[in-house]
């Protein structure tokens, strides 16, 4: 990983021999000396959706530590001591500035353990006629083995499957002030039109199997003139294939993210069924409703999830001498979690659960659209193009927007945002179901308001629900609800400063809104999806 920023790096054939660039240039003139060999272990680690690679960094643990490289160019970021194995958050590394660079990356997620590598080098170094250092370069065998655990959340192998062949590379690393020998060593490695590798890390990913492409939330690619259901079909397999690529890391517990992601897709799966619910067959109302209770079963676990992420945010919130009252708050907060988590990943392991996703899988690989099921002749809507369908269910929603959004003011309850709130999560699903039959150019600065509107008004809604949850905890303490009872006067003074802090953000929240909803109702290009008379 400790190549030259400008080195130059290809793919070679294995029957290609090392020695074949020493012998070539030797016949120009230059002493090739072969300098010792390395073998060289390491682990490859990246998050469930690859955030590190896709912001170009590279997390490696060697015989001396972490290490953290760029992608591109091999160039150490940062580096921490520690062998320790197994998934790990950015906290659970030593403070310094690995930690700091990988913190805003990662965020919430784990950094999983993907490849082992081991690379064997043998590197050489050119000499001219006047025993100048003019040029280094480094054959080298690349071996990878996805990591063979338990709870990998990537797909594996197929059973007897053979390991991945080894990769040879070849780096050519310039010296400052001789162009010439890279020139010539270019030139004779050209007719072996040799693949340059701009991207190491992401290539071995590659080649040992994974799916870079697995983990991030892109939008189903649709086609404007294509049928309504079969578009629907196609945005609601899109959101199947991502629940069950978050089944494993939910049950292994790896991360809170993989729950999250598995949920979303489920409230996507069923807002699409309700925006297109004639343009489906009637049998689709059946698994709308197995989804509702799909969701039902975790929002429990989700809620204790989101508080005990804030931890740190919340301990910030109060002075230093009310920190350690809510250590019995999260205390309760852990155990109960531990128990929905069990109860949750048990179900999830079930029979019933099996059974919902096989049949919703069957539902949505073998049913056509277009055809008649059980003599009943598709929808008349079914036919329609997506493009108008489209057109008419954002433009409805965000009419239904902008005219409960105007009707608040300072004096409207707290519950006329929560409401809001929803509508604009239903619009926003509706753009991004769609945004591959609409102009980039128009739909994702849209999205990109419509997603700040929304986080407005679930900031709102979150401080809302922490506030009631505390409120709860706080009359659950004065009865003697807790097993924590020590220094309870501690605990309920800290709550109370909690809830107090709580809704002075919530107020800074709620004023912040109109500020949000103007930007959100004035944006030229919501005027394109919606416009008014």
């Amino acid at each position: 990983m400790n190549k030259l920023k400008n080195a130059k790096e290809f793919l070679v054939p294995p029957d290609l021999a090392p020695d074949y660039l020493r012998e070539e240039m030797a016949k120009l003139g230059y002493r090739v000396i072969e300098e010792r060999s390395l073998t060289r272990k390491s682990r490859l680690f990246d998050t469930f959706d690859w955030r590190l690679l896709g912001s170009g960094l590279l997390l490696v643990r060697g015989r001396d530590g972490y290490h953290l490289y760029g992608a591109d160019d091999g160039r150490e970021v940062a580096r921490a001591q520690g062998k320790s194995g197994g998934h790990k958050f950015s906290h659970d590394f030593p403070a310094g500035p690995l930690r700091e660079a990988l913190a805003p990356v990662i965020a919430m997620r784990a950094v999983l353990p993907l490849l082992d590598l081991r690379a064997q080098s043998r590197s050489w170094e050119m000499r001219n006629r006047d025993d100048k250092l003019v040029l280094r370069y480094c054959w080298r065998q690349l071996a990878v083995r996805r990591v063979d655990w338990r709870s990998d959340p990537h797909p594996r192998r197929a059973k007897g499957e053979a390991a991945s062949a080894p990769l040879h590379t070849l780096v050519l690393e310039p010296v400052t002030g001789y162009r010439k020998p890279v020139r010539e060593a270019l030139a004779i490695l050209e007719p072996q039109n040799l693949p340059p590798v701009s991207r190491l890390a992401a290539h071995l990913y590659r080649h040992a199997g994974f799916d870079l492409e697995a983990g991030k939330k892109a939008v189903p690619q649709l086609g404007p003139d294509w049928p309504s259901a079969k578009a629907a079909l196609e945005i609601l397999r899109h959101q199947y294939r991502l629940m069950r690529l978050n089944e494993a890391g939910i049950i292994a517990d790896l991360d809170s993210e993989f729950l999250h992601d598995f949920r979303v897709a489920l409230r996507r799966s069923r807002a699409v069924m309700a925006r297109v619910k004639k343009v489906l067959p009637a049998s689709a109302k059946h698994f709308r409703s197995q989804m509702a209770d799909l969701a039902s079963r975790s929002n429990l676990l989700r809620d204790l999830d989101v508080y005990l992420l804030q931890r740190e945010e919340y301990r910030r919130m109060l002075p230093s001498g009310l920190q350690e009252g809510l250590e019995p708050v999260f205390a309760v907060l852990v155990e109960e979690r531990a128990r929905e988590f069990k109860k949750l990943a048990r179900w999830m392991k079930g029979a019933d659960y099996r059974r919902i996703m096989t049949k919703w899988s069957e539902f949505l690989a073998g049913h056509d659209p277009l055809q008649a099921e059980d003599g009943v002749a598709a929808p008349a809507k079914a036919l329609v193009p997506v493009l108008p369908l489209a057109e008419k269910a954002i433009a409805a929603a965000c009419a239904r927007l902008l005219e409960h959004g105007r009707a608040i003011g300072p004096e409207s309850p707290d519950e006329a945002l929560h409401a809001l709130r929803l509508d604009c999560k239903k619009l926003r699903y509706l753009f991004e179901f769609f945004a591959a039959i609409f102009p980039s150019e128009e739909i994702t600065p849209l999205i990109s308001r419509t997603k700040k509107l929304q986080d407005n008004l679930g900031a709102f809604n979150d401080l809302f629900v922490q506030q009631e949850a505390l409120r709860h905890f706080l009359a659950d303490l004065g009865r003697g609800g807790t097993r924590h009872a020590a220094g309870i006067a501690t605990a309920a003074a800290a709550i109370g400063g909690l809830i107090t802090q709580l809704s002075r953000e919530q107020g800074r929240v709620r004023r912040d809104f109109a500020k949000t909803f103007k930007a959100f109702e004035g944006c030229e290009h919501r005027k394109k999806f919606c416009p008014e008379e």
